[in-house]
C-alpha cells in the first residue's frame, strides 16, 4: 500500500510540476529591452525590418493571466498598415484619447508616450475584445506605442 502512494505522489507531483510550468507562478516576473518580449507578447517571431526600440513585459505570480506590456517600434509604414488591416481599431478623441494613454496596466516606463497628449493619435479596439489594447502613434515621426495588459 505505501509503495502505492508513494507512487501516486510521485506521479501527483510530476503532473504539477509539468502543468504548471506556463503558470504565472513559474513565468512570471519582468523584463524590460528582452529579445523574447515580442514573442511574449504576440507568440510568434518578430517581423524581419520591424525595430523594437523599447519593450517591457511583466507577468505577475498568479494562477490567473495576469500580465501587461508596452512595445515602442520604429516608424514603419507596412507594419502600420498590416496593424490596421488586420484589427478594426477606431481612433478615440480628446479626453477619451487622453483616458487611453493614462489607463495602462501597470507601471508605464519612462520611454512610453514621453509627450503630451495631443502629440498622438491613440486607437483601441472598435469592437470587442475592448480591454487595455492602445495603440498611440506619435503624428509627427508616425513612431508606434502599443500596450495591453490584463488583471
Amino acid at each position: 500500500m505505501n509503495a502505492i502512494l508513494r507512487t501516486l505522489t510521485a506521479a501527483g507531483a510530476l503532473w504539477l510540476v509539468l502543468n504548471c510550468a506556463g503558470c504565472g507562478y513559474v513565468a512570471s516576473g519582468t523584463w524590460e529591452d528582452d529579445a523574447e518580449n515580442w514573442s511574449r507578447v504576440f507568440g510568434f517571431e518578430q517581423p524581419p525590418g520591424v525595430v523594437l526600440v523599447h519593450s517591457k513585459y511583466w507577468r505577475a505570480p498568479h494562477w490567473t493571466y495576469e500580465a501587461g506590456w508596452f512595445l515602442q517600434i520604429a516608424p514603419n509604414a507596412d507594419f502600420e498598415r498590416r496593424l490596421f488591416e488586420l484589427n478594426e481599431l477606431v481612433e478615440l478623441q480628446g479626453a477619451e484619447a487622453a483616458a487611453a494613454l493614462s489607463n495602462t496596466v501597470g507601471t508605464e516606463p519612462a520611454w512610453f508616450t514621453p509627450l503630451s497628449d495631443e502629440q498622438y493619435s491613440v486607437w483601441i479596439y472598435a469592437t470587442e475584445p475592448k480591454g487595455n489594447f492602445m495603440v498611440a502613434i506619435e503624428r509627427e515621426t508616425r513612431t508606434l506605442f502599443l500596450s495591453d495588459g490584463q488583471k
